[in-house]
Order: structure tokens, then sequence, then C-alpha cells
């Protein structure tokens, strides 16, 4: 079935609580959501910066439903937690998403929810950590002067032990299929409510879309810049998501984004200066010195453009004018940011699948160029260089995908729980 704007009904007027704000998120499904009759409105951390709503929108008229909360400024203390306050928030609301450390709050006040979205590091690692602290830790935060632990704070244990129970308890964990090591993360927590394989419709496209069709010089951060990589260049990769291969901070970390390095350093080289290709990558993530490095050692530098990281809109602006945009060459994963950003505006993507683990949950999977190696990608950029037209198709038809089945299908999925 093609999903479409057409596919909903209308209900009666819900008043539906978004709450927290990683990735900008639930900035978007509040977008979707009010463009569906809901009341939504979001209740967010603007930490870090680029999390903050502005980030992801160019109109003003969303502010109005998006409000910053304090619960988190001085860390996770529910001795200075307002709980009768933010009962009495919540409870003119028929409905609440929530997710990330603004869910504890929401769990540590007894507060039920109803779908739980998880982002990433919230399941392979923060709900792990301890849920109570050490004695050596009591000690020290009671020794520390102007720690503001409270005894109360120490003895009711550590936000990880509240965002555990919050998706424990969630009444639904929507999660899209990812490979059975990370999923395996999540079955760990126990879960008590209702497990579905549902994607999070993490971006609200029509804004995009109206914005870059009527206007050729739309207000975002270094667009001059772009501009003149799209002048002077025959082909633009881009991979906007975080550096990071060296550094091992845990094993669901790296995106191993060398190998795109590597294979883009051999096409440079086997195309000797037939091709006027340029990769460009964000200053974003723990390894960025290491790829600059690895990009010096390749001789590669007069190809490779660094930008600093951007807000959303900025990102997708940069989008819009390059030819292929990269996602990730260790584990395999279906979707995730980076990708369906790309995908989204009809951008094809090079990474690593295993499509055996998704041939059963999508009817069809988006075509893509698909790459494990630095020689698959050379290979690949060699290819696609000279048949700009079929990149042109693929992204076409990997647009579709992301439109039809991992946003429309998604919120009628959530609309099912909120209409329920």
């Amino acid at each position: 079935m093609l999903f479409t704007v057409s596919s909903y009904k209308r209900v009666s007027v819900k008043r539906v609580a978004l709450v927290g704000n990683l990735n900008n998120s639930f900035s978007a499904i509040m977008k979707w959501l009010r463009s569906r009759g809901y009341d939504a409105h979001l209740f967010y951390r603007p930490f870090p910066h680029y999390f903050h709503v502005k980030a992801d929108t160019f109109d003003l008229a969303y502010l109005d439903y998006c409000h910053e909360i304090d619960w988190l400024d001085r860390g996770f203390r529910p001795a200075n937690i307002d709980v009768k306050g933010i009962r009495e928030l919540f409870s003119s609301f028929d409905k609440i998403i929530a997710q990330g450390d603004e869910a504890s709050v929401i769990n540590f006040c007894s507060i039920p929810i109803d779908i739980y979205f998880p982002y990433g590091t919230d399941i392979s690692k923060y709900v792990f950590l301890p849920h109570q602290f050490s004695v050596w830790e009591k000690i020290r935060l009671f020794t520390r002067k102007n720690s503001g632990f409270s005894f109360s704070d120490l003895n009711n244990g550590t936000s990880s032990k509240y965002l555990h129970q919050a998706i424990k308890t969630a009444k639904n964990v929507f999660l899209d299929v990812s490979n059975p090591e990370f999923e395996g993360m999540l079955h760990k927590i126990g879960l008590e409510g209702e497990f579905r394989h549902v994607p999070m419709p993490f971006i609200y496209y029509p804004e995009y879309e109206k914005v870059f069709a009527v206007n050729t010089s739309p207000s975002v951060h270094w667009r001059d810049a772009v501009d003149e990589l799209r002048r002077s260049n025959d082909l633009l990769v881009l991979y906007h998501g975080r550096q990071i291969w060296v550094n091992r901070e845990s094993k669901f970390a790296p995106k191993e984004n060398d190998v795109l390095i590597r294979g883009f350093g051999e096409f440079i080289k086997k195309s000797k200066g037939g091709v006027k290709a340029h990769l460009i990558m964000l200053e974003f993530g723990p390894d960025v010195q290491f790829s600059k490095e690895l990009i010096k050692e390749l001789q590669i530098e007069e190809n490779v453009t660094w930008l600093p990281q951007m807000y959303r809109k900025d990102v997708m602006y940069l989008i819009s004018q390059i030819d292929i945009g990269s996602g990730e060459f260790g584990r395999s994963y279906l979707t995730f940011g980076t990708i369906i950003e790309n995908m989204v505006l009809g951008k094809p993507v090079i990474h690593f699948r295993d499509d055996e683990l998704y041939k059963d949950a999508y009817p069809w999977l988006y075509p893509l160029i698909n790459s494990k190696d630095p020689q698959e990608i050379s290979e690949k950029l060699i290819y696609y260089s000279t048949h700009k037209q079929e990149l042109e198709k693929m992204g076409s038809e990997a647009q579709r995908w992301v439109k039809e089945l991992f946003i429309l299908k998604p919120l009628q999925q959530i609309e099912e729980v909120l209409n329920g």
C-alpha cells in the first residue's frame, strides 16, 4: 500500500507531548503530528546547541509549540526535581512519546510513557551503567565543594536507573530493524510493553522541499562555499557523520569512515585528474585529526574540503547540492541519520548493508551503492562518475522508499497508538 498524506483519517484533537529531542528527531515528529490535526508539543533540553529547534526549521511559528525544560541543567538530581509540577504539566496531555535523559525524569515522576523511541547509545550504553552510586562515589560527592548533590539524590540512584525503567515499562517501544547484536542490547532490558519494528520518522521533509523549491538562496551557513564546490566539480561525495574509526569508546560507536577516505583516495589516484571530484566532510567526532592525517598521507588534500559541524538545515542544503551521500562501513545498519537525510532529498548513498538481515523486514529495500572496502568504493566511484543518470534514478527510488516506508507508514503506526 502506498502511504500518502490523504491516507490519514482525521481524529478529534488529542494533545500529545513529545519529551526529548535527540538529533532533532522529536521536533520533526511534532511537526508531522501537528500537520495531521494533533495538538502536539515538544518539551526538550536545547543541549548541545545543534539540538535546538532552530537548527531544523525555517519557520518561526513552530517555536510556539516548543518548550525548553530545565530539569537537567545541573545534572540528574532527584531532590531538585519538581515532581508535582511536572505531573501537573503532563496531566493535560492524552499521550506521551519520550526518549533520552528527559525520559528518565518522566519515569522518576511516575508518568506513563506511551511510546519510547531508542536513539542509539541509550540502549547500547547508558541503561547499562551503574544504577546506584558506589560508596566511593557517595564519599566523593559529599566531600566535593558545591557538588549540589543531596543524600536523597544519592539514595535514589543514577539517571541510568530511571532510563532503564522508562524503556522497560513503556507501553510501546519502537525501533527500526538493525542488526541482531544491537537489537539484542534492547531486549536485555526485559521490555514489559509491546515491541515493534517501527522506524522513527525523524525528518519533516515538506519544509525542506518547499524552501529549496522556491528559494535558490536559502538562509543557511556556508552557502557560498557549498555553491562554489558545486560549480567547480563534476562529482561531489559527502560524509556528514561523526569521524570515528580509531576511537573505540564502545563497540557500536565506530563508523569506519576511514574506509571511505581510502576508497576515495584510490579513486582519485586511478582517475588521474580525469574527473573533477571532491569529498566533503564535517569537523565532527573524536577522530577528525586522524582523518586529516590520513588524507595528507594519501596526498588528496586538494580533493577534500572540511566544513564546520552544522545545523540540520545547513546540512540539508549541502545535501541538495551533492551527487552521492555516504553512510558507514562497519556493522550493517538499514537506516540511520546521515543516509536518511541524503535519501529523503533524492540522493543515492554509498555504505555497507547486509541484505540478508532485512529481506523479510520490508516489501522492498532501497537501492544503494553497497560497498565494504576501499577497493569496492574506488571501483564504484569510477563507474558512477560517468553514469550520473543511474545515480539520479537510484536517488529517486531511495527517496520513494524513505517517504513511503520510513516516514509515512511509521506515522500511521504512531497514530494507531495515539488513537487507541
